[in-house]
């Protein structure tokens, strides 16, 4: 995965909470995250329909071919899930919203609590 991040541009507004229908993430200021909770498949694992819960960190990135969001490092509560995931931000009808990369293209995307 190439990340990168262009000098001068503004950077997305993605501090806060998002939530999807089945899922939730949580970008607090200093790179730290929040609470979060993901389908085991948003992170390679199972299929399982059961959200587990995750921990970990996140940093500003851009994607050559998606645009702007986020870099999420993350690991579940449990230890058995670990990966990285990008969060694309965008903005349509005025509601921001993030999309989850690298995961089904059908995934429904994060908006803002």
């Amino acid at each position: 995965m190439s990340v990168s991040c262009a000098a001068g541009e503004q950077p997305p507004p993605v501090v806060g909470a998002w939530k999807s229908s089945v899922a939730s993430i949580e970008f607090l200021d200093g790179g730290k995250l929040g609470e979060v909770s993901l389908l085991p498949a948003m992170c390679r694992g199972d299929a399982s329909p059961t959200a587990v819960k995750f921990t970990g960190s996140w940093r500003r990135g851009k994607l050559d071919d998606a645009g702007p969001g986020a870099v999420a490092e993350l690991v579940s509560v449990a230890g058995d899930l670990k990966c990285e995931r990008f969060f694309q931000y965008g903005k349509r009808d005025g509601q921001d919203w993030l999309q989850m990369t690298g995961v089904d293209a059908g995934q429904e995307a994060f908006v803002r609590k």
